[in-house]
Formats: C-alpha cells, sequence, structure tokens
C-alpha cells in the first residue's frame, strides 16, 4: 500500500493534470522608481506577493517613495489602486497628470478599507494596489481577522497584481516582503528637489519571502 506521502504527490500531479491554471504563475517586477528600494527587492514590487513598507518614524520618506511609485507607473503607462484608510496620501506637489492614472479611494472606516482593497486587489487592470494604513491606531488594525490578510494574499495571485502596504507599524503576518523606513530624513534633505530626496531614502529590509521571477522572452 501506498505510504501518505507518495498519495500526496500523486495527488499533486492529477491536479497539476488537469487544472494547470490553478498554479501560481512566475512573478513579474513594477520597479518603483526608489533605487534603495527596488534594489532590495530585487528589481521592484513583486506581482502575486503581498509587500508591507513600513515608516517607522515622522519624515522617512514614505510618502516620497510612494510620489515616486506613481511616477514610475505613470511613465510605464500602468494603472494604480489607492486605497486611502485614514485620509494619509497627500497629493500637494503632484500635477495632474502625475496622478491621472490613480484610482483613489478614501474610506471613512477600517472595514471599508478592507471590503475596497479586496475588490481592486482582484482586478487584473491595476499593476499595483496600495493600501494605505498610515494614521489608523495600531490597536485597530491588530485586530484585523487573519482572513483578510489570506484574501488579499489569493487576489494578489489570482489577478497578477502587485499588492504594496504602508503602515505605521509591522503589521502583515503574510507579507512576502517587508521593508522599513527607520531613520527620520534630515531637515535640510527635505528642501532638497524631489529627485534629490528620492535619492537620500535608505529603506532597510526586514523579510524576504519571495516566488520566481518570470522569465525574460
Amino acid at each position: 500500500m501506498s505510504s501518505g506521502s507518495d498519495k500526496v504527490v500523486a495527488l499533486r500531479r492529477l491536479l497539476d493534470e488537469r487544472h494547470p491554471c490553478a498554479r501560481p504563475k512566475p512573478a513579474r517586477l513594477i520597479p518603483t522608481g526608489v533605487a534603495g528600494l527596488d534594489d532590495i527587492l530585487g528589481g521592484g514590487l513583486r506581482t502575486g506577493v503581498l509587500t508591507e513598507l513600513v515608516s517607522a518614524a515622522v519624515s522617512t520618506g514614505s510618502q516620497t517613495a510612494l510620489s515616486s511609485l506613481l511616477a514610475t507607473t505613470r511613465q510605464a503607462g500602468k494603472r494604480i489602486a489607492l486605497v486611502d484608510a485614514a485620509d494619509a496620501f497627500d497629493p500637494e506637489g503632484l500635477d495632474d497628470d502625475a496622478v491621472a492614472h490613480v484610482v483613489w479611494v478614501r474610506c471613512a472606516t477600517l472595514d471599508e478599507c478592507w471590503r475596497v482593497a479586496d475588490l481592486v486587489a482582484r482586478d487584473p487592470n491595476y499593476a499595483v494596489t496600495v493600501i494605505d494604513l498610515r494614521g489608523r491606531s495600531l490597536r485597530e488594525l491588530m485586530r484585523t481577522k487573519d482572513s483578510v490578510w489570506t484574501r488579499l494574499q489569493r487576489a494578489a495571485e489570482q489577478a497578477e497584481t502587485a499588492v504594496l502596504i504602508q503602515s505605521d507599524s509591522a503589521l502583515v503576518p503574510n507579507a512576502a516582503f517587508r521593508v522599513a523606513f527607520t531613520a527620520g530624513l534630515r531637515p535640510e534633505t527635505l528642501t532638497l528637489p524631489r529627485r534629490a530626496i528620492v535619492e537620500a531614502l535608505a529603506p532597510a529590509l526586514q523579510r524576504r519571502r519571495s516566488r520566481p521571477l518570470e522569465a525574460s522572452a
């Protein structure tokens, strides 16, 4: 009689043969335009997974990083969904063209944020879904059910989209990547042109659980 492990292997082979589309597809990369961030992520945000960007201090550059992502995806002709859980996104300094590709949803409650995020993350028309949790209390966020994160992960896989979650503290249990901005930018740096501020950003990688990348044609 076959062992239990042999049966599992046989079942997986049968499912792969009958449902080949059920297997996760190789990930693609969506550059953010922040050299330090793209370098530690291996080239950019990966599709099919959750990436968490933690802002551990004030004026660490998370807003600048988001603005850079918007500009880079605009140039690449990609669409972005921005789910704003606490009205944290500040479009000041960005012209209309810079956000023409962005669908910005401002949510009144955290529950509304999760409902909207689950919906847009399943839409393959968006290259990136950004869920901005900055400004929400950690106590409230820690009550988030594990099923919320699981659904977001599955949505990212199915739609082949990149999901970026911005937070003030490490939060996402199933994030494939967690990157933190731990040091605040110097006041004199904040007076520099935007490109110089972007180059000054110094993110630190805290977690890496990656999927294989799609081979180049």
